[in-house]
This record gives C-alpha cells, structure tokens and sequence, in this order.
C-alpha cells in the first residue's frame, strides 16, 4: 500500500504565514509529493496561494515555477500590499479596499435592503390601523396643558392610562405563535421540522417589524439623535472590524433599516430628514422591485467578485 503525505498549516497571522512558506519550500525542494494539505487562518494565505499558482500550472510541482512563486512571496510580503514599490503598493491597496467595500457593502445592500419598503407596504397593510391605534394620526389633539398640536401630517402618542389595547394584543399573539412553533419545532418529526422553523422565523420577524417601529415612533422624540447614530454607527464598526460577529451586525443592521421604513411608511413621519410622502414611498417601493427583480441576475458577477476578493487576498 503506498504512503501518502499530508501537510497541515497552523494559524497565527503574518507569522504563521511566514513559517508555513518556509516549510513549504523545504517539502518543495525535498521533492516530496503532498496528497493532503490543510490549513486555517494565516496558514490559508500561503495554502491558497500555492494552491493557486499548482492549478495554474497544470497541477503539477516544478522548480521552475517554484522559484518564481516564493520570489512573488518576498515582494509581496506586505500587510496588505507591495512595499518595495510604492506606487503599486498604493495602487493595490486600493484596489484592495474596492473589493472589501463590493463584497462586504455594496452586495450585501443589493441583496437584503431593497427588501424594506415591501415589507413595510406588508406590515402597514395587515398591522398599520392597529399600531396606529395608541396614536392620534392626521388631526388636531389638544394636550394636558391646553396646547393644541396641528397633526394633519404627524401622528402623536397618546399618554393615556388606558387599558390593555390592541397592539398589546398584537404583540401577545405574536410571541405566543413563536413559543408555539419554536416547542413545535423541538418535538416534531423530521418533515415537520421545516414547517415548524419556517413559522417560528415568520412570527418572529412580523413581531420584530412591529414593535420596533411602534417603539421607535412612541419614543423617537425624546431619544437624542447622536443615540440612534451610536446604534448604527456600532454596528458599522463591528460590520468591519470583527469579522466572526460580522453576521450578527449585518442582521442588526437589516433589522435596524427595516424598522425605519416601516416606521416611515405605518406612521408616515419623517426619517432622517425626509418627509414621509405617498408619492415618494410609492418611487421606493418601485425601486426596490426593479433591484429585487434584476438581483438574480447578479448571482455569477457576485460569485466572481467574491472569488476574486479572496483570491486576491490569498496572495499575500
């Protein structure tokens, strides 16, 4: 039975990186033949590359290539780009920061946002008289201290010792139905498990989409603004620079803009300045139906820029 090798490198950054080339190139000019290479994080850079450069060269190892490999190593041995040559080593941080901003910005807005203003055309029209119902909308409503409050464009909350209404009921209901299909999803059969997970997701985004923005609208003016930036803003920065809570803070953000426009469109007051008109929601709602429509049609562009994000990455 022939031995077969395996080669397996470790994690650890730039310095991992730098060792593993080095056993790397001790393996390659040993002539030893690896059936098996494993890696994980900065044992990846130089796994993937090499990998890259074998494929690109019939799969096959030769000193020739070999050679001109390891020099593309020590000349690209920078962080993020070539610091022998200042200007290319620009050039390619740029081109560098392009791709991190398609791949973890612009793609994820093309798939997930246009998605907001139909949600909240849903939410308003199955939910938007009952979150409204705590709310005095589109007319005049005099205060405790005899002010009168012009609401033809606003809606404004009532501080009233009322009791329980039916958003309260709404809300109640929800949470039920998520209790119910999250213990139904724990004890039933296998085919029944997708039905039970579709629902639990379901109820729990509808409840989601609703309390926010009813909690959002009830609040908003006396929450300072620099708070509702530090939430965003927070979530930008774990977005960038925490990559493993990455995909929380890409929900968080989903969630947080989702809310707004329902909010914008159930209550139909200003978000960030702009004025909520039928006119201008009924422009984004149209725009998003045309990104939705042609998002398919992005699918390959995606895959390629991906790959070449992190195909270009594995070159360092």
């Amino acid at each position: 039975m022939a031995k077969r090798v395996g080669l397996a490198f470790s994690g650890g950054g730039v310095r991992s990186a730098a060792f593993c080339s080095g056993v790397l190139r001790f393996v390659l000019q040993k002539s030893l033949s690896v059936d098996y290479l494993s890696s994980v994080s900065g044992g990846g850079f130089v796994a993937s590359s090499y990998l890259d450069w074998k494929f690109r060269h019939e799969q096959t190892d030769r000193p020739e290539w070999h050679k001109k490999y390891f020099e593309n190593l020590r000349k690209r041995i920078g962080f993020y780009a070539s610091y022998n040559n200042p200007i290319l080593g620009f050039l390619e941080t740029a081109l560098l920061v392009c791709f991190f901003v398609l791949v973890s910005v612009v793609l994820p807005i093309v798939n997930w946002f246009p998605l907001a203003f139909p949600v909240a055309f849903v939410i308003n029209l199955c939910f938007g008289n009952i979150m409204r119902g705590d709310f005095s909308c589109g007319k005049n409503w005099t205060d405790i201290t005899g002010e009168t409050h012009n609401l033809t464009k606003e809606c404004f909350f009532l501080y009233l010792p009322l009791p329980m209404e039916k958003t309260d009921i709404l809300f109640s209901v929800l949470i039920f139905l998520y209790i119910f299909f999250y213990i139904f999803t724990m004890f039933a059969r296998p085919k029944c498990k997708v039905f039970g997970m579709f629902f639990k997701n379901l109820f729990f985004f509808i409840f989601l989409m609703v309390f926010f923005p009813f909690i959002i609208e009830q609040y908003l003016f006396v929450t300072p603004l620099w708070v509702n930036g530090l939430i965003l803003a927070s979530s930008i920065v774990i977005w960038f620079i925490f990559p493993p809570l990455r995909d929380k803070a890409v929900l968080a953000l989903i969630v947080y803009f989702y809310a707004y426009a329902v909010k914008w469109r159930v209550f139909q007051t200003s978000v960030l300045g702009v004025d909520y008109t039928f006119e201008r929601f009924l422009v984004a709602l149209w725009i998003s139906g045309l990104i939705i429509w042609f998002a398919p049609f992005f699918g390959l562009p995606q895959q390629g820029a991906i790959h070449a994000y992190n195909r270009y990455m594995s070159l360092f």
